[in-house]
């Protein structure tokens, strides 16, 4: 792919991801004085229990459905991934009738167990999302893919504010997230679902889909655990947290890190979605992955390193500006936390496991980031810290951790450290030719407005 065809599909995917995230991210100071702490705790636990069960939704056969060259091969997996979607939606919907107060008492959460019964349904959709996702990404319909995000952040909010300001029921932001979720369906199937319906009606076999299923399940079954793990470990903290303290610590550990994870994710992940694709094609031509690590790695700490920097030294006053008073050491968690934050956004967007086979050693990583951030956890409880401490603790054990992931990368790729500062120069230089240029035709347009 040229790097002028693969720019743009960077900026396309980017563009929706600004839109969606700048609407989660502008509103967020609306929605922080119509919600407590503890609404934003109960929304955390429930989004973090959903998106670590969603991993079982899939058995993430639907990131496989870029690989095959053959469409009927890709339309047989995409249709598989979704007929255990709906499986294991049953399942979760069978466990959560026989079950809600257990569960709730389980997270030590008022009122939980009332929203549990809305699980099934964000699993479904979940999973249903990913593998159209995963589609168009192997059509590469990334406007496809942009209008599906922009939407599920403006029916959120709208919906989040509606019931902000005309109730004071708790789970609001749950009805808010599940509406989202369903109007980026509809947007990704508008135009689509004729299409779709007639290539699985033409492709679809059963006796073949099982045949692909085995075929690929030597490199979708690895990516189970490691997936489960890596959303475990973002639910521990949560359900951690809830144990030692209350509700609205995990409201302001879980708005802290939403804010600072939230414009990370314009540049990561829309990266990260177009990379996937880009990295497979690099493999496929036998081409080295070193040069494209490399220079990822060097933009992303140019582009980074400001504004962590800024968090790190005025969160607090930030975050009491923008959200109130009550959310003050929301922006102290986010000062603490910033070192993991740095790690996480230059490491995330050049994972290669998936795409080089070794995805056994991302489960290593996953397994040692669990045991990691359980003894920072336990050590918080066994010397009983505060709040502040135990986050201290889980800010120093995640940075190493992805400090840790971005050497593997660097090993798998055969990227160096000092070739990547090199690159560092090279994109400083090109900014810098850049303003400059900007400079000097401000001037002679201003030069030429003096003449006339």
């Amino acid at each position: 792919m040229p790097r002028t065809q693969f720019s743009r599909n960077v900026l396309t995917v980017m563009s929706g991801t600004i839109i969606s995230q700048g609407v989660l991210f502008l509103t967020t100071p609306i929605l922080a004085r119509l919600f407590s702490p503890a609404d934003y705790g109960i929304f955390n636990k429930y989004f973090q229990i959903v998106t670590t069960v969603a991993v079982l939704a899939t058995c993430k056969y639907e990131i496989l459905s870029v690989l095959p060259k053959k469409k009927k091969d890709a339309i047989n997996i995409i249709t598989f991934a979704f007929g255990i979607t709906v499986l294991v939606s049953l399942i979760s919907l069978f466990i959560i009738l026989l079950a809600p107060k257990t569960i709730e008492n389980f997270l030590k959460t008022d009122g939980l167990g009332n929203w549990m019964i809305y699980l099934p349904l964000s699993i479904f959709l979940i999973g249903t999302y990913q593998i159209l996702e995963n589609y168009f990404l192997r059509k590469k319909d990334y406007k496809r893919l942009r209008a599906g995000v922009v939407s599920q952040s403006l029916s959120r909010v709208t919906l989040n504010i509606g019931i902000g300001l005309t109730s004071a029921l708790k789970g609001g932001l749950i009805i808010g997230y599940i509406g989202g979720q369903i109007a980026s369906l509809i947007v990704l199937l508008i135009k689509r679902y004729k299409y779709l319906y007639i290539n699985i009606k033409k492709y679809f076999d059963w006796k073949y889909c099982l045949e692909i299923a085995r075929e690929y399940r030597k490199v979708a079954l690895p990516l189970i655990p490691t997936n489960f793990i890596g959303s475990f470990n973002n639910l521990l903290p949560i359900i951690f947290l809830g144990y030692m303290y209350n509700n609205d610590v995990v409201g302001l550990y879980g708005i802290g890190f939403t804010i600072v994870n939230l414009p990370m994710m314009i540049i990561g992940k829309a990266l990260s979605d177009v990379s996937y694709k880009h990295t497979i094609d690099i493999i496929n031509s036998q081409n080295s992955l070193s040069q494209y690590v490399e220079r990822v790695v060097a933009r992303l700490l140019v582009i980074g390193i400001v504004p962590i920097i800024f968090l790190a030294l005025f969160a607090q006053p930030v975050f009491v500006f923008f959200l109130g008073n009550k959310w003050l050491e929301a922006g102290l968690y986010v000062q603490i936390l910033m070192p993991y934050f740095f790690f996480r956004f230059i490491s995330s967007p050049i994972t290669l496991f998936t795409q080089t086979g070794k995805t056994h050693i991302f489960l290593y990583f996953q397994i040692m980031f669990l045991i990691m951030t359980a003894a920072a956890l336990m050590i918080g409880k066994i010397v009983m810290l505060t709040s502040i401490g135990c986050i201290v603790l889980l800010s120093i054990s995640n940075s190493i951790c992805y400090f840790v992931l971005c050497l593997i990368n660097y090993k798998i790729s055969g990227a160096t450290i000092s070739n990547t500062y090199s690159e560092i120069k090279v994109f400083l230089l090109e900014i810098n030719k850049l303003y400059m240029f900007k400079i000097f035709k401000k001037i002679d347009s201003n030069g030429k407005t003096r003449m006339g």
